[in-house]
């Protein structure tokens, strides 16, 4: 009686092994193969985890950095982001933008959303990232598309929530991906000045300051009441 360590291979294992033994120049593409798939998944992961944070150049950095480059152009979905209209002395913050969409203009600060990641939570994180301030949301301004086309082509396209913010501590510094941060007055943002800000930019800017300054106003009135 045999067993089964002693058993006979069947027809079709001695087929496999005379394959497998005749064709070895077929192993190292397998491996290759899968060693390229097995890169490819690990950058798509370590982009998932580290958004941002490794650089060109420094080994499997240079995949990452092509991979998220590839989540924000030419995405096959928009993506959600958002902003902050940081009112404080009549004056709003701006930041200089250091990457692109908008390298080297002004905007307001803010960023895209991570996954599991509150809009008051991305708005808090964005902000102290680029400015060094901490902030809280008051109430929403505007919803709105930002589209950048490349002929018929969608370069970027991020679904935006700006809110109304207000200080609550930190001190003010350029960070991130900011490459300066300053406040400008209500005559800066309304001017053609050299601030080149965006029309759709300028929009939201007054639309929060208008109601900053209507809340100032009517806490300040219901304040004075209060005393009275």
């Amino acid at each position: 009686m045999r067993t089964s360590c002693t058993e006979t291979p069947g027809t079709v294992a001695i087929v496999w092994l005379t394959r497998r033994t005749q064709a070895p120049q077929c192993m190292p593409s397998i491996r290759r193969e899968n060693s390229t798939l097995f890169r490819s998944y690990a950058a798509r992961k370590v982009a998932g985890v580290f958004h941002g944070t490794v650089q060109e150049g420094k080994g499997a950095g240079l995949a990452v950095v092509g991979w998220n480059r590839m989540q924000r152009e030419y995405p096959d979905r928009p993506l959600v982001g958002v902003g902050a209209v940081i009112v404080d002395c009549g004056r709003v913050l701006l930041v200089r933008r250091g990457t692109e969409p908008l390298r080297g203009r002004w905007s307001l600060p803010g960023g895209l959303i991570e996954v599991g990641e509150t809009l008051a939570a991305a708005l808090a994180r964005e902000v102290k990232e680029e400015t060094g301030l901490e902030v809280e949301p008051v109430e929403l301004v505007e919803l709105l598309d930002r589209i950048h086309r490349e002929g018929e082509r969608t370069r970027y396209h991020f679904v935006i929530a700006d809110y109304l913010c207000r200080v609550c501590g930190g001190s003010l510094r350029a960070a991130s991906d900011a490459d300066e941060v300053r406040w400008v007055e209500r005559a800066e943002w309304n001017s053609h000045s050299a601030l080149q800000l965006e029309p759709i930019a300028v929009r939201v800017i007054e639309a929060g300051w208008q109601r900053a300054q209507r809340m100032k106003e009517r806490f300040g009135e219901e304040n004075s009441a209060s005393r009275g």
